[in-house]
């Protein structure tokens, strides 16, 4: 497959892209300072539909260079499996930076609330 390298990266921008919008949502919360309530948790959606988004845009792409492979080679089988315990890593890193940001955003707030 000629471009299956170009699009195999694409997977590796994509989720540098979310990891660092993700990342942004929270450096644009922590240089703000006291944030409400309802602020945080517009961040908070925020970050999970950029991971949401980022999540979907990789199997999307994921399911295209598989669909790729097998008009390229009808007997193959196990073409969309091939690329999959990368693609699973790459969501499982946007889908824990989500996750963390989220846990500093509101959780935090409460445990701060709290003492």
């Amino acid at each position: 497959m000629r471009n299956s390298g170009s699009q195999k990266k694409q997977h590796w921008n994509i989720a540098t892209a979310t990891v660092t919008l993700i990342a942004a949502v929270y450096g644009i919360a922590h240089t703000a300072g006291d944030l409400e309530l309802r602020e945080r948790v517009g961040l908070s959606v925020l970050s999970g539909f950029l991971a949401v988004g980022g999540c979907y845009l990789l199997l999307s792409l994921h399911s295209y260079i598989g669909t790729t492979r097998t008009r390229l080679d009808k007997e193959d089988k196990h073409a969309w499996l091939r690329g999959t315990p990368v693609l699973f890593a790459l969501v499982s890193v946007i889908l824990f930076s989500a996750v963390v940001v989220i846990y500093f955003l509101v959780f935090a707030y409460f445990l701060k609330a709290g003492s």
